[in-house]
């Protein structure tokens, strides 16, 4: 597939694939439709025709992918893809052609990509350029790890850690946690996150928690009541255990430091630790309502892997 960008760096096309010079898959609806779109140094995939559920033409696939006129990407060193069901990520080979002026990404092995199985295709110079190619063992390296500077003694009932990233592309942030309590409720571990310097960041605005739920830090409580950590390296993620007060053997939620708090895109990588038996710690426990918005029309969601994506238009048309 070869991808020419216009000034702004966009380009978009479509892809249509059946299985041979006849027209049973049209006649039958289960011929293979994709729109490409790429920009920000990402290609994303969108099937226009959900009956296809096998891959037509025989599998043929796609070679490569060819961007022309691609000097300003010369110094690409990372691409990979992203699994249309499970997000895995796979390297691409990448090379760079300053004769031809083009970048070509592939599979290292030369076999056809399925665009059946792509949901993304990621690129980009890891030196400079947001890395979305993480969590793929044989490049490790890739990973943007955020490491905490001083290690928490979580013996107040608040504490605000500086965070520094293994990509000096990312900025540093710092961490708060805070145990708060509601006039006679119970308390709550409150867990913010803010640029350490915000210039030349654009800084969200922030809601002041007094509108939504009136709280203020609980001088009795202590943060290691709620809070287990775990120091990571450049290369291992630290990890926060939340725990429950009540038994401070049992994890309710563990977040890692492999994410990317930028002005763009957030990833967050955590794990919530359901207990479907009634029996179980903790006593009573009903499930996760809720994963920053509305996923299901259920209340309680199920035990499962949850992603939110957001997919505002790339580029203006």
């Amino acid at each position: 597939m070869i991808i020419n960008r216009d000034t702004q760096g966009h380009a978009k096309g479509r892809l249509f694939l059946n299985a041979d010079d006849t027209i049973a898959e049209i006649s039958n609806g289960t011929y293979e439709y994709y729109e490409f779109v790429l920009g920000a140094k990402s290609i994303k995939k969108w099937n226009l025709n959900d009956r296809a559920t096998t891959p037509a033409g025989k599998a043929l696939g796609i070679k490569e992918f060819v961007i022309t006129d691609a000097d300003d990407l010369a110094t690409t060193d990372f691409a990979c893809w992203a699994d249309e069901t499970t997000n895995k990520k796979t390297l691409l080979a990448v090379k760079a052609d300053a004769t031809k002026h083009t970048l070509t990404l592939s599979n290292s092995d030369g076999t056809p990509l399925q665009p059946m199985s792509i949901k993304n295709i990621y690129f980009g110079d890891s030196s400079k350029d947001l890395v979305l190619c993480s969590g793929i063992a044989a490049a490790a390296n890739l990973d943007p790890m955020y490491t905490v500077k001083t290690a928490p003694a979580l013996t107040a009932n608040t504490e605000t850690l500086t965070l520094t990233n293994s990509h000096s592309q990312y900025p540093d942030l710092n961490l708060t946690l805070a145990v708060v309590q509601k006039a006679g409720g119970p308390n709550v571990l409150r867990v913010g996150w803010k640029y350490a310097n915000a210039t030349p960041y654009r800084t969200a605005f922030e809601v002041p928690t007094d509108i939504i739920e009136p709280m203020a830090a609980n001088d009795k409580a202590v943060l290691s009541d709620y809070v287990a950590y775990t120091a990571g390296t450049n290369t291992t993620a630290f990890k926060l255990d939340i725990l429950s007060p009540a038994n401070k053997a049992t994890i309710l939620y563990t977040l890692t430091g492999d994410m990317q708090l930028l002005e763009y895109i957030n990833v967050m990588n955590g794990v919530a630790h359901t207990y479907p038996d009634s029996t179980a710690e903790p006593a009573g426990f009903k499930g996760v309502m809720g994963v920053f918005e509305q996923t299901a029309t259920d209340l309680f969601l199920k035990d499962g892997v949850y992603s939110l994506w957001s997919r505002d238009q790339p580029n203006p048309e």
